[in-house]
């Protein structure tokens, strides 16, 4: 055999077996199971809400090189909002994307900031993000094995009806679906209302056959479940600027890796931005949808709002005393 056939042979050889190596460490890499984390959700699944937790998905799928993979139950299909944090907190659901429900069960005495008619807007929204309180609310929450990634604002949450709403006599008597939240309904039955439990999957269906007569939310989850199809009215109080969040089981979370805890909490926080400034580019697209089908809105001025208010304050101070003892109904607005 000459020289140059067997130089050529052997160069053959050790690409074949370079070409081997990569083919079995690639396939052997792709054989790594990934960790997955089933994160639950009611809100629908293009809301800004599931939008962000989507986002939540992709830099982690991406941060960890596919070593975590998310899988998002959204629209409900895991169970209502207390079903959800009921399994989050026991261990039986790796993460949850929610609003008051779980801060109620596990934290009630903050439970304040999502009272109707306390938080003035936004900027008043954000002094509470930033406070001593909220810190001591998530803090609160991780001694029941909830953990806080990050804060989503949802918007103003306003009512809907089939009738004006402009004083609070307007809501006597009225079938008024609220969130599984004893907060909302004590106010509103304050305010005259009669508070009614009714799943979101199940409010249009509700509003159309009169189980209820009216409703409140953000102008997503108006426009996105429809509403305008089974309400005339919407009416904007604003009684609530709305926040959901995204939460994790502390105990899974402490099981992570050191680095995989920072790509979680780091994802968390960019996530949580992400739903909320798309919630709120969203407002205005959201509200014109409404504008334009037969739903009648209707602005509230200064001093009708200061009427509901003004009802609603004895009921609120009364909450603060027997219920959110970590502050003052005083106290809290001052501090803010």
């Amino acid at each position: 055999m000459n020289k140059f056939i067997k130089t050529f042979m052997i160069a053959v050889t050790l690409v074949f077996l370079l070409v081997a190596c990569s083919s079995k460490s690639s396939n052997s890499s792709k054989g790594i199971k990934p960790l997955e984390i089933d994160l639950a959700a009611v809100y629908n699944d293009d809301s800004p809400d599931v939008e962000g937790a989507k986002k939540f998905a992709e830099i982690v799928e991406e941060k960890t090189n596919g070593e975590i993979k998310v899988n998002i139950f959204s629209n409900g299909t895991l169970g209502s909002e207390k079903d959800n944090f009921t399994e989050l907190s026991s261990g039986d659901l790796d993460m949850a994307l929610g609003g008051s429900a779980g801060i109620e069960m596990f934290a009630e005495e903050y439970m304040f900031f999502l009272a109707p008619f306390l938080i003035e807007d936004l900027d008043h929204l954000e002094e509470w993000f930033e406070s001593d309180l909220h810190e001591d609310m998530t803090e609160r929450m991780k001694e029941n094995n909830v953990r806080h990634l990050g804060d989503i604002v949802r918007g103003a949450r306003n009512t809907t009806a089939n009738k004006p709403v402009e004083t609070p006599e307007d809501l006597e008597e009225l079938k008024f679906r609220l969130p599984e939240t004893d907060t909302l309904v004590e106010v509103f039955s304050a305010l005259g209302a009669k508070p009614t439990s009714v799943s979101l999957d199940e409010l249009y269906s509700s509003l159309q056959t009169g189980v209820v007569d009216a409703s409140e939310g953000p102008y997503e989850q108006i426009a996105s479940n429809q509403l305008d199809e089974v309400q005339d009215y919407l009416i904007k109080t604003e009684h609530i600027f709305d926040v959901s969040a995204i939460w994790i089981n502390e105990d899974f979370f402490e099981s992570l890796t050191e680095e995989q805890q920072k790509i979680i909490t780091s994802a968390g926080e960019e996530a949580a931005q992400y739903a909320s400034d798309t919630a709120l580019n969203k407002q205005d697209e959201y509200l014109e949808q409404l504008e334009k089908s037969d739903m009648k809105i209707m602005d509230l001025t200064d001093e009708q709002l200061d009427v509901f208010k003004e009802k609603a304050k004895p009921t609120l101070e009364k909450m603060f005393k027997e219920k959110f003892t970590v502050t003052t109904y005083e106290d809290f607005l001052s501090d803010l």
